[in-house]
This record gives C-alpha cells, structure tokens and sequence, in this order.
C-alpha cells in the first residue's frame, strides 16, 4: 500500500502579543467606550519595537473600534476603543497581526445591560378558556435598548384576580388558569422600580373563538 502525505508550513517566531482591556465589563449604548492595548513582546516579555510600523486587526463578536479595525504599531504597542452597541451579552475581541506572523490574542469581556426602563409580559394567551389548563406568564425586565436584565427577574411580584396562580420553575414566570364561573380576570405584575404592568385577560367559553386584547401599562 502506498502512504500519502501533506505538510503544513510551520512559522518559529521569538514575538508574541499580549492583549487587555482597561476592564472586563462595560454597559450596553455606552459612548464612552472601552480602552483596548496590544503588545509585542519578546521571549522575556519585554516590550519589542521589531513589529513597529506594522498593522494590527481588532475584531469583535459585535461593537466596532475607534477609527476602524487596524491600528499602526509604535513603540511595540497599539491601542484603539470599543465601543459596545446596543446589545448585552459575552463577547471576545480577537487582535491579530494584519501579516499574520504572530498568534492571535483574545480578550473576552462582558456587555452589561442599562439600569431597568421597562417591564414587560409575555403569555400563552391573553385570552384564556374557561376549563382550560394553566398558561404561562412571563414577566422581563429589560433596559432602554431592550435587553434583558436576568436579575431583576426574582424582584418581581405578581397579583392575580379571579385566576388561580402557581409558582413557575424560572423566576419570573408564573402559571394561571381561569377560576369556574367568573366573566373577567386580571394578572399584575409590579416591581419597587417599574410600577405595575397590568393584562386583562378575557374569559370566554370553551370553543369560543379568540377575542383581541390590549395591554396597558400602570404606574
């Protein structure tokens, strides 16, 4: 039998980035930004000017940097801001040398959401049956750009008229199903920093078809 074979081309290099940002969390939307440094360091991992003139490439999972994703290296280091947008979660920030001769470095920070701006409910159904088993109700408390703040969920209280109500696995949420023989129904949910958001669920009989229902929001 005859072996077959592949090489794959090997670079021996005596420099190595070193890469972090000035914290490793900042907030949804803020237009501040983030301070981001490279460094080229040799093998004592002293600061090498060996890269200086050389490009560096910032990418990210979301967000951009300050005058876009290549900055000039001087003095073996470079810097540039990140900025977050508008959405919450973890990321990583991959620096790379644009002549790809050195391993890539990467940073990995969490974007905070804002402070709470709105509470919100979301069901199975605002119209519920008569008879019917239990829908479930969740309650989200999220920033001015919309992203969820998980913490504020175990905050959250809740006041039910005319349904009967049990306790969800997840904080937050909670399960209601009609009371026999009533006509209207209302759930709450409140928070110290939000006020109440309130649905009135219709009852209607069973094989009923389904009504529209607004929301309303209460303070």
């Amino acid at each position: 039998e005859s072996l077959v074979s592949n090489s794959v081309p090997v670079q021996i290099t005596a420099l190595k980035l070193e890469a972090f940002a000035e914290k490793d969390s900042i907030v949804a939307g803020d237009r501040r930004g983030l301070l981001i440094q490279a460094k080229v360091l040799n093998t004592e991992g002293k600061i090498s000017q060996k890269k200086d003139g050389k490009s560096l490439k910032f990418s990210s999972t979301w967000g951009t940097f300050e005058g876009g994703n290549i900055t000039e290296i001087e003095d073996g280091v470079a810097e540039t801001r990140f900025f977050p947008g508008r959405r919450s979660g973890a990321i990583t920030i991959t620096v790379q040398d644009a002549e790809k001769t050195l391993p890539a470095e990467k940073i990995f920070l969490t974007i905070e959401p804002g402070p709470p701006a709105k509470l919100s409910l979301r069901t199975d159904s605002i119209v519920l049956i008569e008879g019917a088993g239990f829908s479930q109700v969740t309650a989200e408390i999220t920033d001015e750009l919309g992203n969820v703040i998980p913490d504020e969920a175990s905050s959250i209280e809740w006041e039910t008229e005319n349904l009967e109500q049990k306790q969800g696995d997840k904080p937050g949420t909670i399960f209601v199903k009609p009371k026999m023989s009533v006509k209207n129904a209302r759930i709450r949910a409140k928070t110290k920093s939000l006020g109440k958001l309130l649905i009135p669920p219709s009852l209607i009989p069973r094989n009923t078809k389904g009504l529209s229902v607004n929301n309303n929001m209460c303070r």
